[in-house]
């Protein structure tokens, strides 16, 4: 998958409409920082007592946040 493929999924995935790509590369970084906010979010909302269905709702959220730092962060190694 290209960068500009990644960074146009993570982007959706963020719901960032005004993101501006200047460079591949530190578009990913940004993305990858904000990625690893929500994932920490995302974590903390876990360790509160929810429902069943609002925690398999955050357990999926959760899966995708780590796919898309897994594909972002090996793009940024291939740079």
């Amino acid at each position: 998958m290209g960068a500009k493929k990644i960074i146009k999924n993570i982007t959706e995935f963020l719901n960032l409409t005004n993101f501006t790509v200047n460079s591949k590369r530190k578009a990913l970084k940004d993305l990858l920082a904000k990625l690893k906010k929500k994932r920490v979010k995302v974590l903390r909302e876990l360790k509160k007592d929810l429902e069943i269905q609002e925690e398999k709702e955050l357990q999926e959220e959760l899966e995708l946040l780590s796919f898309h730092i897994k594909k972002a962060k090996k793009k940024l190694a291939d740079m």
